[in-house]
């Protein structure tokens, strides 16, 4: 019965220690890449493209 207690701990430890020490890796892995310009990635760009195309596409289709 203690090896049954032993094990049930064990995976608690690992658990509570990574819900522990995820935030701090997230912490510092942010810190240290350069920030994303908002409006100027080319990700970004193409999809605002592509979402215009699918607009004109719709409201084409609409005016028939």
């Amino acid at each position: 019965m203690a090896l049954v207690w032993l094990e049930a701990a064990l995976a608690l430890g690992i658990i509570v220690g990574m819900l522990c020490y995820i935030p701090l890796i997230s912490t510092f892995s942010i810190t240290s890449t350069r920030p994303k310009h908002i409006g100027n990635d080319v990700c970004n760009m193409a999809m605002e493209r592509r979402d215009k195309k699918f607009i004109e596409q719709a409201t084409t289709i609409h005016n028939y």
